[in-house]
């Protein structure tokens, strides 16, 4: 029985260590966060910019916050979700590749290949092949 109660002590005082420090996201996190969540769930937000106007900071302290907090850079996570998105159409959509690219954001159906074949390693053609298939 000691064991367990030197267990449950060893538990008790790891947790202690963990939850003691933990304090409150400052603003800057805060403000992270809300940019992060703009980037991720709207799709219109296409530059930096659009990102500054839409939280009311410079387009430099969107930089300068999301390489701080996510070790990414906004253009990235722009990227990043244009890229999913037109993964996700071009899985369930039958529409012309060069129709999701400009939907999406892409300046053309190259432009998105690109992209594609960069990030994923294989063109949309192929991706939507193989999803075909499944």
């Amino acid at each position: 029985m000691q064991q367990s109660g030197d267990a449950a002590a060893a538990a008790a005082a790891f947790s202690d260590a963990l939850c003691g420090d933990a304090s409150a996201p400052t603003a800057d996190a805060l403000l992270a966060d809300r940019i992060v969540t703009l980037i991720e769930s709207d799709s219109t937000v296409v530059a930096v910019d659009h990102v500054g106007a839409a939280v009311g900071v410079s387009a430099r302290t969107v930089q300068r916050l999301t390489l701080r907090y996510t070790g990414l850079t906004p253009l990235t996570l722009i990227r990043r979700r244009r890229l999913h998105e037109a993964a996700e159409r071009v899985r369930n959509d039958q529409s012309a590749l060069a129709d999701i690219a400009a939907d999406t954001g892409f300046s053309d159906h190259a432009h998105l290949t690109r992209e594609f074949s960069r990030v994923l390693g294989f063109t949309p053609s192929a991706y939507r092949a193989t999803a075909s298939t499944d």
